[in-house]
């Protein structure tokens, strides 16, 4: 009885987020976000940059978007997801995903300043049609995870947890929840669904 209360009360609680919105504002096709860092390097940050040309292009699209990737937000302390440092950035497409070529001044960037600016890079260009998924060379290398020295290859915008702007995005997910069947000495497997905070 207990079970089937807390079960309730639970889904209850799903239902009456399900219905909240969070204010996630609807793009026009020429519209898109240009991301960049906080001042504190905390999270990140966006803002709508419209695309002027009537193109669909990604290689036109994508050398637009690189260009505001490297500007600092009028009006903003935010910090653009592209440093100065970086003299030299070139980009090749292939089968839905972007190979971004960085000069070795990016290996400049270390720890949560680097993640950032690479978590604001990727989600920025993966807006684009045809793009799913993007990959960083440094000097003609790919990008290596600090901690396990291994090659890092095509990340998604998925691939990073972020709240920009402080929002309270809700994500939805499956897990696996375990209960005591009605004899209390087996475990039952109960997939269920949850909402949860994203930051």
């Amino acid at each position: 009885m207990k079970r089937r209360l807390l079960i309730i009360c639970f889904l209850i609680s799903l239902l009456s987020l399900g219905g909240c919105s969070w204010g996630n504002k609807t793009l026009d096709s020429n519209q898109y976000y240009i991301y960049g860092v906080d001042s504190d390097y905390t999270g990140l940050s966006k803002r709508v940059y419209d695309f002027d040309l009537q193109t669909s292009n990604p290689s036109i699209i994508m050398t637009y978007l690189m260009e505001q990737l490297q500007v600092s937000p009028p009006k903003s302390s935010d910090i653009p997801a592209i440093s100065d440092n970086v003299k030299s950035v070139t980009f090749q497409i292939q089968d839905q995903g972007v190979t971004l070529y960085f000069d070795a001044s990016y290996n400049d960037l270390k720890g949560i300043k680097e993640v950032l600016r690479r978590a604001a890079i990727v989600k920025t260009l993966t807006q684009i049609s045809g793009i799913d998924r993007v990959e960083f060379y440094v000097d003609n290398q790919p990008l290596m995870d600090q901690s396990t020295k291994e090659a890092i290859g095509f990340m998604t915008g998925d691939d990073f947890i972020d709240n920009e702007d402080g929002s309270n995005e809700m994500k939805t997910t499956t897990v696996l929840m375990y209960f005591a069947d009605s004899t209390g000495k087996k475990l039952v497997e109960v997939p269920t669904k949850i909402t949860y905070d994203a930051t």
